[in-house]
């Protein structure tokens, strides 16, 4: 998933280019399943409708900054109570530095051209290499409103 408006933006070419490296190192043993969003409220349905399609084990690539990734996060976390978040035998997520920021993304040394970085991920996925983080659960609002849940990941 791109989110096109991030940073800069993202050009069709761009975003076309990545979709053939993936296409290339994953072959057809995978369904591979490209989403272009504008908006973190189109990433988060984004996130949200892929986990529902199937049970299956399933990873989202995002291509974004820190607000892109926050949104895929809520959207895979949206709906569910406490404690019952999805696992990584279920939902493994990555994020391209394609945005104004991403300090997970830095911090774990995804370089800054979204090429090389999306060769890297896929790298370390076929190999089983991944990092597990924490998902916090932020509840925020008025004092005489609802709470509002927002969610965010976190090393």
């Amino acid at each position: 998933m791109v989110n096109r408006s991030s940073a800069t933006g993202c050009s069709d070419a761009t975003i076309d280019h990545l979709r053939v490296i993936l296409e290339e190192a994953l072959g057809d043993d995978i369904n591979l399943q490209t989403e272009i969003v504008d908006d973190h409220a189109q990433a988060r349905q984004q996130a949200r409708s892929f986990l529902a399609m199937s049970d299956a084990p399933a990873t989202i690539i995002t291509g974004g900054g820190g607000g892109t990734l926050r949104a895929v996060i809520e959207g895979i976390c949206e709906g569910r109570q406490q404690g019952d978040l999805p696992g990584g035998d279920r939902i493994r997520v990555a994020a391209l530095r394609m945005g104004s920021g991403n300090i997970v993304a830095k911090q774990f040394g995804v370089p800054l051209d979204p090429e090389r970085a999306l060769i890297g991920i896929v790298a370390n996925l076929k190999e089983g290499r991944t990092a597990p983080c924490c998902v916090m659960r932020c509840e925020v609002g008025k004092k005489d409103s609802p709470p509002e849940v927002r969610y965010a990941v976190a090393m």
